[in-house]
């Protein structure tokens, strides 16, 4: 004959949820704009991924990352964010974020990183 396992918790009750105060978190109109337009290559997220682990750090290192404004940023990925990439710039040694979508190319070693093949 096999016994029944004995509860180990008995609930009488429904439990209760309480609601707290607003936790909203409203948004510039300017940056909601700025967000819902932008396009993000997949490839650059993909690429970036890869750079930001402690291994990526250490063999993809320096790192050269060129913006549609012309601008260049010479470092390591520190973390990628939905629009955003954190870099470690070696020249000022502080962090910078870069939007995502102003990406145009990722630059290893006088490779390009965003190129098929």
């Amino acid at each position: 004959m096999m016994t029944r396992p004995v509860p180990l918790m008995y609930v009488r009750k429904v439990p209760v949820v309480y609601e707290e105060a607003s936790t909203s978190i409203f948004v510039k109109e300017s940056e909601a704009d700025f967000m819902d337009d932008a396009v993000i290559s997949p490839i650059v997220v993909e690429v970036l991924q890869k750079t930001q682990t402690p291994f990526g750090k250490h063999l993809y290192r320096p790192l050269v990352i060129e913006t549609k404004n012309g601008e260049t940023y010479s470092g390591s990925v520190e973390q990628v964010e939905e629009h955003f990439a954190n870099v470690k710039v070696e020249e000022t040694d502080s962090l910078q974020s870069i939007p995502l979508e102003q990406i145009t190319n990722i630059i290893w070693r006088g490779t390009s990183l965003l190129e098929k093949g």
